[in-house]
């Protein structure tokens, strides 16, 4: 079954709130994911899988969902048409990002946090995303786009629709949204940095 997505920006999230709340929509739960995403160089193997001269991309991330922790190598060609994928499950975030830290002190990486309100409402999902520095966002998902459209009107959604872009790195989600990445990027470090240092280890 396909489904249908609208991203609505610059949302006035307490007045779509209220209407979800009067809609009597039904909230399904919150979650905060976070990321740490550093650029590494290509493995030999996947050079050689290159078929232009372009070169692609390689990164390492650590990634904090829905309660789970992984550290995750991606690479793929100039295309995208080629792509290697390895994921590993690690039981503690901040000690797992402590340990790469240690391991590559000088890679630069990207940080991102994202807070997510999720609800239901007459067949449509409705993702509620909130990232440091940017207005909320909302995601509608549904069937159709025409259901998601009447969902929009009855909730009185008045941001601006934008396009599904393809969200791949960390300033892709500033840059969509006309915000210069580098200008927030250090303050977003150094208070994950004030994290890092206060983190006891899970025993």
């Amino acid at each position: 079954m396909n489904t249908s997505n609208i991203r609505i920006k610059n949302i006035e999230k307490e007045e779509l709130l209220k209407n979800l709340k009067l809609a009597k929509a039904r909230f399904l739960g919150s979650t905060l994911e976070k990321q740490l995403r550093f650029k590494i160089d290509q493995s030999e193997k996947f050079q050689n899988k290159n078929s232009s001269n372009f070169k692609g991309s390689s990164w390492l991330s650590i990634n904090y969902k829905n309660g789970v922790s992984t550290i995750e190598i991606e690479e793929s060609d100039f295309e995208g048409k080629q792509k290697d994928h390895n994921l590993l499950n690690v039981d503690d975030f901040l000690q797992a990002t402590k340990m790469i830290l240690t391991m590559m002190p000088k890679n630069d990486y990207d940080y991102l946090e994202i807070y997510k309100e999720i609800y239901w409402f007459e067949g449509a999902t409705i993702v509620i995303e909130d990232i440091p520095a940017l207005k909320t966002t909302v995601i509608l998902s549904g069937s159709s786009k025409k259901s998601l459209l009447e969902v929009k009107k009855k909730l009185k959604i008045n941001g601006t629709i934008e396009p599904n872009f393809n969200l791949n790195t960390v300033e892709r989600y500033y840059t969509v949204r006309g915000v210069e990445y580098d200008i927030i990027k250090t303050v977003l470090k150094k208070k994950f940095q004030n994290t890092l240092k206060k983190h006891i280890p899970k025993k």
